[in-house]
């Protein structure tokens, strides 16, 4: 029998969570999805971020990206949106569809643009989601979201 668990938060160096039957908002609005919180964000680290989302019903399309203390990860656009991974489910499939991204942020970094926000400080680290789909409500949704802190 599995051990089941939606999330290890806070964790010290790692962090994972999931859920099940997410619904996503009606129109494109970006809605936290998941949460989790590592204790400390340390010097000479990254932040990986590896998230998984599916069951989309055909015709259903959507997005994830996650954000730490509100920041976006890498990679980001060229005015600093954090990139999200997409899923455009055609209408004509006979499965559901699942897309999944890895992002990062150099801690060091983060901290100079931002004094105070991430050496020492919680991470709050969200897996955040929207769709594009106008009518009807999509969903229900599955998601998870592994978070890990790595020396560089």
């Amino acid at each position: 029998m599995p051990a089941w668990a939606d999330t290890t938060s806070p964790g010290k160096n790692s962090v994972h969570v999931s859920a099940n039957n997410l619904a996503l908002p009606e129109a494109f609005i970006e809605v936290v999805f998941l949460t989790g919180t590592l204790e400390r964000g340390k010097r000479n680290r990254v932040l990986t971020v590896n998230a998984w989302f599916g069951s989309l019903a055909p015709g259903e399309n959507a997005h994830i990206r996650p954000r730490v203390n509100g920041v976006s990860f890498e990679p980001t656009d060229d005015i600093g949106h954090g990139s999200g991974v997409a899923v455009n489910c055609p209408s004509t499939a006979t499965f559901t569809c699942t897309a999944s991204g890895s992002w990062w942020i150099d801690l060091d970094a983060a901290e100079a643009a931002n004094p105070g926000q991430f050496i020492g400080q919680p991470l709050v680290v969200e897996l955040l989601g929207a769709t594009n789909q106008f009518t009807g409500v999509p969903g229900p949704i599955v998601a998870d979201m592994s978070a890990r802190l790595e020396k560089k």
